[in-house]
């Protein structure tokens, strides 16, 4: 049974994916996609593993068509630390959970 929010952050993350979608079959184009949870816990690791499995059903393959960028904090304190690492990288999608 699937817990209410690694569901939540699933469909949240098909939900941001979804206007992708329609640009899938660009040719050259890579999205970049920043994946910054608020923990390492084993259900932020589903959440990473469900986004890939549902941009993977649309058709992105990740370092094709798609690049995520997963970043790991160890404390909450390194959040905007690394939130910072990804805007440079010029990300252009950033999954969030509320």
């Amino acid at each position: 049974m699937i817990d209410r929010r690694t569901f939540i952050g699933t469909l949240a993350g098909g939900v941001l994916a979804a206007p992708l979608a329609a640009e899938a079959q660009q040719a050259g184009k890579v999205y970049h996609i920043g994946f910054l949870p608020a923990g390492t816990s084993p259900a932020h690791r589903k959440q990473l593993a469900a986004l890939l499995e549902g941009l993977r059903k649309l058709g992105y393959v990740q370092g094709e068509t798609i690049v995520i960028t997963a970043l790991w904090p160890k404390t909450p304190s390194e959040l905007p630390e690394l939130a910072s690492a990804l805007v440079k990288q010029h990300v252009e999608l950033t999954p969030v959970r509320k």
